[in-house]
């Protein structure tokens, strides 16, 4: 009998079998490490604007799935993921789960990058500005830099790479009027874990961030998450829109059984599996951190079989 996934099981037993059945289903990932970054920019925007051509010609007879984009770029020198903690290799497998993921629930998932910022007008005053800052890494710059290669193609939804779907929802409508819109909230402020807004909103996000860090360049370290939280608690509604129908992975994965987390899954969007979630919940022995694809996929797995299916 299989064991429900939050609770802990030996090394050798279903869970991480399935686990290690993902991780060879989604082996491809490692064909993607060849493709350079800017042919992967220039292939997002290919696909953008046949999209845009299907969507003009009305056509009744081509489906058109809602854009749900990531950002990423490898740290350099970073292959041992001693900064994150993900290696490459863990970076793409994640990526690949998360992709998957995503293309069954309805959506067409694309990938942004560095290049997508660079190809912003804005991204020359923005990167002079971070580069007048000290008190973070090459990967918060990261941080900052992917709200403007949002703006950079016309906005949209964008989820980060360790962020699955749970309940549908639709993605042709951008929640708020198009109003920058956080959906993992907090009582600080918002979790850029999933994001909603059209290109205008996230141009103003982007420079208001990068404005807040600037005020912040004594502290020890700052971060786009901890400049948007900021901003919340000094404007609220006026900066952005949050709601709260992304559930945190720590909060579900608590060793119960998987019918217990149904409550507090229903009806939210998506579920965040963030490093925290991973190495503070209750995941199968031997899984660590550097596995979130495999984790989490397995987890909405039984997820859809236990909250989803009558």
């Amino acid at each position: 009998m299989v064991t429900a996934f939050p609770v802990p099981v030996q090394r050798s037993s279903i869970p991480l079998l399935l686990l290690a059945t993902i991780f060879a289903l989604s082996g491809s990932f490692r064909h993607a490490n060849n493709i350079s970054r800017e042919t992967q920019t220039n292939a997002v925007k290919a696909r953008v604007r046949e999209r845009s051509k299907i969507i003009a010609s009305n056509s009744a007879n081509e489906e058109i799935r809602p854009i749900m984009y990531t950002f990423y770029d490898r740290i350099p020198g970073d292959e041992s993921g001693f900064y994150t903690g993900m290696s490459y290799s863990n970076d793409e497998a994640l990526i690949t789960s998360w992709k998957a993921e995503w293309t069954v629930q309805g959506w067409d998932p694309m990938v942004l990058t560095l290049a997508d910022a660079k190809s912003h007008k804005d991204f020359d005053v923005l990167n002079r500005a971070l580069d007048t800052l000290s008190n973070f890494g090459y990967y918060d710059r990261l941080c900052f830099l992917r709200w403007l290669a949002m703006a950079a193609v016309g906005g949209g939804w964008m989820a980060d790479y360790d962020t699955f779907p749970l309940w549908p929802m639709d993605g042709h409508v951008l929640p708020s009027g198009g109003k920058l819109t956080i959906h993992e909230g907090s009582k600080v402020g918002g979790v850029p874990s999933l994001v909603s807004g059209n290109g205008e909103e996230w141009l103003r996000l982007a420079h208001s961030l990068v404005r807040n860090a600037m005020e912040h360049n004594d502290d020890q370290h700052w971060s786009d998450m901890k400049a948007l939280q900021e901003l919340y608690q000094s404007k609220k509604d006026e900066i952005y829109q949050m709601e709260y129908n992304t559930v945190s992975g720590v909060v579900v994965l608590n060793g119960n059984p998987m019918k217990d987390n149904c409550d507090a899954t229903d009806k939210k969007l998506a579920i965040h599996f963030s490093h925290y979630a991973i190495t503070h919940g209750v995941v199968p022995t031997g899984a660590a951190v550097a596995e979130r694809g495999a984790i989490a996929q397995a987890w909405v797995a039984q997820w859809r079989r236990s909250c989803t299916l009558p």
